[in-house]
């Protein structure tokens, strides 16, 4: 028996229980072997570029800003292939008598004549329609008669303000208002200017509201005698299958102080002779509103 065990029975002989004994000490790790145990940090991050704080941000921070860029994106398509011309498409409205497609898709403006400086509006024969009332535009800034019967007051889409005689399809009987079409005469100075954005509206008209290869012919050009404005009337020749039909139309054009000028709009076709009286009936009662 060996030395500490002899003395482990003396302690039990002397206190009745083994004495406690400390385990072995463990034996220290090398410095290199306790480091690669700890916590290691991340390397650095090593995005860089546009994107690299967006991946910093939050989910829910991050989704805002990519829906406010989207809609932004969309906003200025929309500007940019709308913009400037509310009668660019088409457009389908029920009325109280018909489903209505006021704006047919217009095929590329027809070339017209030379706009005369001066030139007497035509005089039809008859009396034409009584004038009942006034239509006011405020979108336009003008004010025109209203007729009576036959015309009636139908949806204006995409116009702000309409009147028609029968139904709505061509050849069109129609007396229209709204701001002219398109941005490139938005701000007309002068008269040259303004017979300019007259001859603009009325050969949008001509692609928009008549069969295709229809032309048009001046017989009538005169300052607006209520403002800064100009007055164009026409004749548009067209076929309808194998007939020869021809429509008298006007237009006025006036600088109303709006992001572009304010139009009236009169056509009428030759199966309504009866109502060609009324074209100057409305194109001399145009006031600015």
């Amino acid at each position: 028996m060996d030395v500490t065990a002899t003395a482990d029975l003396r302690d039990l002989k002397q206190t009745g229980s083994f004495p406690r004994r400390l385990p072995p000490p463990v034996p220290a790790r090398p410095a290199a072997e306790v480091y690669s145990l700890l916590p290691q940090e991340r390397p650095a991050d090593r995005r860089t570029g546009p994107f690299a704080r967006v991946a910093e941000l939050p989910m829910r921070v991050a989704y805002t800003i990519a829906a406010t860029v989207a809609t932004v994106i969309v906003v200025v398509l929309i500007f940019v292939v709308f913009g400037g011309d509310e009668y660019g498409r088409r457009s389908s409205v029920r009325s109280a008598e018909v489903t209505t497609s006021p704006t047919p898709t217009p095929a590329a403006p027809p070339s017209v004549p030379p706009v005369p400086k001066s030139k007497g509006l035509p005089v039809h024969a008859g009396s034409g329609s009584v004038a009942i009332g006034l239509v006011e535009d405020p979108k336009a800034g003008l004010a025109y008669p209203r007729l009576a019967a036959p015309w009636t007051v139908p949806d204006s889409s995409p116009f702000s303000r309409a009147q028609r005689a029968g139904k709505w399809r061509a050849p069109y009987t129609m007396v229209v208002s709204g701001l002219l079409p398109g941005a490139a005469h938005a701000s007309p100075s002068g008269e040259a200017e303004l017979r300019a954005a007259a001859a603009a509206g009325a050969r949008w008209s001509l692609s928009a509201y008549h069969p295709p290869g229809a032309t048009l012919a001046w017989t009538g050009s005169r300052p607006l005698a209520a403002g800064k404005g100009w007055v164009l009337t026409y004749t548009v020749t067209y076929r309808t299958g194998d007939a020869k039909h021809t429509s008298r139309a006007a237009i006025v054009v006036a600088d109303t102080g709006k992001r572009r000028p304010g139009m009236v709009l009169v056509s009428v076709p030759d199966t309504r002779k009866v109502l060609w009286p009324d074209i100057a009936k409305v194109v001399n009662g145009v006031t600015l509103g």
